[in-house]
């Protein structure tokens, strides 16, 4: 008896199709996915999980690229500690000065949240664009620049959510 997956798109490059389970005793499941985001322009959220990009303990972090945006990390005014990820807190350490920037160049961001790790400081978060409050930043923008104020401690990135803007010209209409 034949055992194994198959997945059959319902378009060529389609996320969209049937999904085909074969069991040793020739019984058969069969699973239809609809209504998946069949592009990148038909997506209206991502999460980016910083945990989840198998980084070992004390890895610098310069960028991390997710489907419709990039978040790029950079010391900032901070002359000594870049932001580094840390199995302890699982997390991204953004130190006093450093810098977080998320940004897309095929959508318009409307909201971004961030998820902070265990044990997270207090320093101050600011951004460049001036609609921020307790991890949460709404407007409209192409890129948003956040800042860890201060000369000493640290806050915990643990991950990001962005979500785009449902109305802009990448509107999803191509989902099947």
């Amino acid at each position: 008896a034949t055992v194994g997956i198959t997945f059959s798109p319902t378009k060529a490059g389609s996320y969209a199709g049937t999904i085909t389970l074969k069991s040793a005793g020739a019984k058969t499941v069969t699973v239809i996915l609809s209504g998946i985001a069949t592009t990148a322009s038909a997506i209206l959220y991502e999460t980016i999980d910083f945990t989840a990009q198998g980084y070992e303990n004390e890895t610098t972090v310069e960028s991390v690229d997710g489907t419709c945006c990039s978040v790029t990390f950079d010391k900032g005014s901070n002359k000594s500690n870049a932001p580094k990820y840390y199995t302890n807190g699982t997390a991204i350490r953004m130190y006093g000065g450093n810098t977080m920037t998320i940004a897309s160049t095929t959508k318009t961001i409307a909201k971004i949240e961030i998820t902070f790790g265990s044990s997270d400081g207090s320093n101050e978060i600011t951004t460049d664009k001036v609609t921020y409050s307790n991890g949460t930043w709404t407007g409209s923008t192409s890129s948003v620049t956040f800042t860890t104020s201060g000369t000493s401690g640290n806050r915990r990135i643990r991950k990001v959510k962005v979500t785009y803007d449902g109305n802009d010209k990448y509107k999803a209409s191509n989902a099947t």
